[in-house]
C-alpha cells in the first residue's frame, strides 16, 4: 500500500521504501477440489474475503475521518479512500470480477480488445447495475448467478470494495505498463516489422548483443558530440561542468567524545610525567587567557602570555580522556549513518620518555 502524496519518482523507487506490506494472501490450490470451475470460484472468493478483511478499517475511516499528524507535527482530519489498484491483467480480472479476455474498464467486446475504438463510443461499466446484482445474494443462489450474468461479472460474494465508500473498482485499474504498454507496443512493432521487412530479415540469428552494444556506443558518441557543438555555439568560454581544479576531497567532519571520562581524575604532576604533556599547565593557562579575550581582538604572543601569568588554577586535578574520534556529517540529509574518518588514542607512558609514538591517529 502506499498513498497519493508521495512523488511517482520517489514511489517507483523500491529503494525509496514508499510502500508498506499489509498482509500475505493465501496461494492454497484447492487440490481436494476436483472440479475446476468450483475451485476457481472458491479461489477468488477466498481472495475478496481475505482483502475484505484487510481493507475493512477504510469502510468507517473513509466517512468519519481520522485524526493524522503530517511531517511538521500539525494535526489533520484525513478521510482515507481507496484510489486505484496496480496489477497485472490476471490480477485485474481477480479484482474487478469479470471474466477473462474482457476488459475490465469497459464494455469493449472481446474481439476487439487493443484494436482501435474509432467511431465505437464504449461505455465504462456500470457500477451501480454491479452493485444491484450483488445485492441479488439475498434472492438466492440462482437469482445471484443470473445478476451476475446480466451484469457482466463473475458470481462473488460480496466483493472486497462493495462496501468502501466513494470506490468504482472499474475506474480505479491502472494500465498494466510492463505487459499492456512496452510488451504489447513490442509485438505490435513486430508485427509491423514482418509485414513491412519480412519474418526472414527480423530471423537472421545475428548476434543481437554485439549490434546493440556497437548501436549504444554511437548514440553516446553523437550525444557527446551534439552537446559539444550546443556548448562551441553558445560562446561559453568556460564549461559549465569543467573543474580546472580538483574537486575538495576533504569530509566534512565533527568530533565526538564519550559522555564520561576514561580516568575521573588525573593530577597535575601525574598529566606532565606520566602522560608527557610536559608544558601541559602553560598550555592550559595560555588557553584559558586567550579564550577570556573579545572576539575578533589581536594581541601579541608578548601579551598573551602576560595575561596567562595572571591566570590562576583553582584546582589540582582533571579528566582525561583516552580517545577521540571525527565523525563524517551528513550534509545532505540523505540518513547517511556515522562513519568514523579519524581517531586520536592516548595512554600514560611506562617507563620510558615520551615520544611522538605514544599518541596515534
Amino acid at each position: 500500500m502506499t498513498i497519493g502524496n508521495i512523488p511517482k519518482e520517489i514511489r517507483r523507487k523500491p529503494s525509496r521504501q514508499a510502500h508498506v506490506l499489509l498482509a500475505y494472501l493465501p496461494t492454497t490450490c484447492l487440490e481436494h477440489v476436483t472440479n475446476k470451475a468450483s475451485c476457481r470460484r472458491m479461489l477468488a472468493n477466498l481472495y475478496h474475503a481475505c482483502v475484505g478483511h484487510v481493507l475493512a478499517p477504510l469502510a468507517a475511516a473513509g466517512i468519519n475521518g481520522v485524526n493524522m499528524q503530517s511531517g511538521n507535527g500539525a494535526m489533520h482530519r484525513c478521510h482515507p479512500l481507496f484510489v486505484c489498484f496496480v496489477g497485472d491483467y490476471p490480477e485485474q480480472v481477480l479484482a474487478t470480477g469479470v471474466k477473462t479476455m474482457q476488459c475490465p474498464n469497459c464494455d469493449v467486446p472481446s474481439d476487439e480488445l487493443g484494436l482501435a475504438a474509432g467511431a465505437a463510443n464504449y461505455q465504462p461499466r456500470n457500477l451501480d447495475a454491479v452493485l444491484d446484482a450483488l445485492s441479488a445474494l439475498d434472492e438466492g443462489g440462482l437469482a445471484f448467478v443470473r445478476a451476475c450474468t446480466v451484469a457482466g461479472i463473475k458470481p462473488i460474494i460480496h466483493p472486497y470494495w462493495e462496501g468502501l465508500p466513494f470506490v468504482n473498482i472499474f475506474e480505479s485499474i491502472t494500465p498494466d505498463v510492463l505487459h499492456q504498454l512496452y510488451q504489447g507496443l513490442v509485438k505490435h512493432l513486430l508485427a509491423w516489422l514482418s509485414e513491412a521487412c519480412g519474418s526472414a530479415e527480423l530471423t537472421n540469428h545475428k548476434n543481437e548483443f554485439a549490434q546493440m552494444t556497437t548501436w549504444l556506443e554511437r548514440r553516446e558518441k553523437i550525444l557527446r558530440h551534439k552537446k559539444y557543438v550546443q556548448w562551441r555555439l553558445a560562446g561559453t568560454t568556460h564549461h559549465p561542468h569543467h573543474h580546472p581544479q580538483p574537486p575538495e576531497m576533504t569530509f566534512c567532519r565533527t568530533q565526538t567524545m564519550t559522555k564520561h571520562p576514561s580516568v575521573k581524575a588525573v593530577t597535575m604532576d601525574k598529566i606532565v610525567n606520566e602522560y608527557g604533556a610536559t608544558y601541559f599547565r602553560k598550555s592550559l593557562t595560555r588557553c584559558i587567557a586567550k579564550a577570556s579575550l573579545p572576539i575578533n581582538t589581536t594581541i601579541t604572543p608578548r601579551q598573551l602570555e602576560d595575561r596567562a601569568s595572571d591566570v590562576y588554577l583553582p584546582f589540582q586535578t582533571l579528566p582525561v580522556f583516552h580517545k577521540v574520534k571525527w565523525v563524517s556529517v551528513d550534509v545532505h540529509g540523505q540518513g547517511d549513518p556515522q562513519v568514523t574518518l579519524d581517531s586520536v588514542h592516548a595512554r600514560p607512558g611506562h617507563s620510558r620518555p615520551f615520544t611522538s609514538d605514544s599518541v596515534s591517529s
